[in-house]
């Protein structure tokens, strides 16, 4: 259209007005690079001002359409979806509808393990139901700490993880949706500064986003990295020619801690007391980065939005002359006992474990009580 513009224009006024057009058009054609938190994965009619320019510019591809069935995501749940799929809104399930508008019941199908050989899980949900989700905060602190159990939350745009979801927010309450920056992928690592909540239908600060696992004895990082959190490297399929697994490096980061209880961050530090159980966890903050077609019924578009634990410098080729992946930075890896207390019934005491100077810290004793969201 500009080209054709161009060609008709002939005079010194026309190429004035020419110059306008173009002037006010380009920040209008540039606001797709970035997303608002508060329009990522809602439905279509909340972002259709967003998006009109870009589909009179790119065509009806050129803005993608949010999920409604199983098959809108035949590019990502190639085996399918579970029986009890939620399709193509969540929101009746509250808190439990997260991070994205639909629950396609892949890892959590069977969840008769929860609770089973050292599997302890329902302690956790005393107040509440491991077939639901429930929060817990620090006495006199707004932020929150949500840990789902199997109630579908946490599906990621990979098709996995729709099981014993763990989530931060900085704030429990409400705050105004900012824009998330849509970066590269291995390069940008920045936390979106508000997460619009699916099944709340609003956005809060901070977000971060992980997996956990519940046990009845003390269970280290490698160990539930095995059951399933993903604190030492991002899922991989048989066959991919890139791998994500960082763990060698990472192992040696947490063996050096010397804040920790046991001075590594691979020993759960509250064996030996006299917990009811114990949480073993790993959270990421919640990231965008440039994606293509398959991301679009996740997010209605072609924005990737996860929880960060990918490499740092992004998926490697399989070979032994190359780059390795390099653990993420932000990662955060959280141990804590469950106690019984006198006023709230339940209480979480915890350490929050990061990564700094080729090695871990810990800050240790932190307790969570049960709290609403």
């Amino acid at each position: 259209i500009i080209q054709a513009l161009a060609i008709a224009v002939t005079t010194t006024t026309k190429v004035f007005l020419l110059g306008w057009i173009i002037h006010s058009l380009l920040p209008l054609l540039a606001r797709p690079c970035q997303r608002s938190t508060s329009q990522i994965g809602q439905m279509p009619v909340a972002r259709s001002a967003l998006l009109g320019l870009a589909a009179a510019i790119a065509g009806p591809r050129g803005v993608g359409a949010l999920a409604t069935s199983c098959s809108d995501l035949s590019q990502t749940c190639t085996g399918g979806c579970g029986g009890e799929a939620v399709f193509p809104d969540c929101s009746s399930f509250g808190g439990s509808c997260t991070p994205y508008s639909f629950m396609p019941n892949i890892n959590n199908q069977d969840c008769s393990w929860m609770d089973s050989g050292k599997f302890s899980s329902s302690p956790f949900f005393k107040l509440s139901s491991q077939y639901s989700y429930q929060a817990f905060s620090a006495s006199g602190y707004q932020d929150v700490w949500i840990l789902h159990g199997c109630d579908g939350a946490g599906i990621q745009t990979d098709c996995v993880g729709d099981i014993m979801y763990f989530e931060h927010f900085d704030s429990r309450f409400p705050v105004a949706g900012q824009d998330c920056l849509v970066g590269d992928y291995g390069r940008d690592h920045t936390q979106c500064p508000t997460f619009y909540h699916q099944g709340k239908k609003e956005s809060f600060p901070g977000y971060s986003c992980g997996w956990w696992r519940g046990y009845n004895r003390p269970v280290g990082l490698q160990e539930a990295n095995g059951d399933g959190i993903g604190a030492l490297g991002p899922h991989e399929n048989p066959g991919d020619t890139e791998t994500g697994d960082y763990s060698s490096s990472l192992l040696a980061a947490l063996r050096n801690c010397p804040t920790c209880a046991y001075g590594s961050a691979l020993t759960h530090p509250y064996e030996g007391t006299n917990a009811m159980a114990y949480f073993t966890g790993a959270s990421w903050p919640w990231i965008c980065t440039k994606g293509d077609s398959s991301d679009e019924p996740y997010s209605g578009s072609t924005a990737n939005c996860y929880c960060d634990n990918e490499p740092w410098n992004g998926r490697q080729t399989k070979n032994f002359l190359g780059a390795k992946p390099e653990y993420p930075a932000y990662a955060q890896f959280t141990y804590c006992g469950l106690y019984s207390d006198d006023s709230s019934q339940i209480k979480l005491v915890c350490d929050f474990i990061t990564l700094a100077n080729g090695g871990a810290k810990a800050q240790r004793g932190v307790e969570l009580f049960p709290a609403t969201f």
